[in-house]
């Protein structure tokens, strides 16, 4: 949860908090235009569209950025993530072990996170950081 923390304060590392508190502060570990970017691609609804549709668990009400993650055999699974103000991780497995049915990220985890995300909507998507300039890119073959 803290690397995604990491990422959500601009690259800035610091010791986890359970309660939202000011401007990040911290030593810097990551390039804050690369954490800026890692967030934007992880917030891409469209990106995620062809696996999860526009609609999944994963769509909140306000910006965040997000990532699943399901463990080898179906074992467990997590869903970590951030907005303007908050970083939350969900775990969802069992104390055995187990393998669990047809449970991935997408469908054990997300919708925990997302309904926590949804109640703790707050803010617009967070501005690029200086130095970053958007582009278009068009490779020879047309796309």
């Amino acid at each position: 949860v803290n690397a995604y923390r990491t990422l959500a304060n601009g690259g800035r590392f610091s010791p986890l908090q359970f309660a939202p508190g000011g401007p990040a502060v911290g030593e810097p570990v990551i390039d804050a235009r690369a954490a800026w970017l890692v967030g934007d691609i992880l917030a891409d609804r469209g990106a995620r569209a062809p696996t999860f549709g526009l609609e999944s668990a994963l769509a909140t009400r306000g910006w965040s950025a997000v990532k699943t993650g399901t463990s080898k055999d179906l074992r467990d699974n997590w869903c970590l993530g951030w907005s303007a103000r908050y970083t939350v991780g969900v775990w969802v497995g069992n104390a055995e072990g187990d393998p669990m049915r047809a449970v991935s990220g997408v469908a054990g985890a997300a919708p925990a996170w997302s309904a926590i995300m949804d109640y703790l909507a707050d803010a617009p998507a967070p501005a690029p950081p200086p130095g970053l300039v958007a582009r278009r890119v068009q490779f020879a073959t047309g796309e």
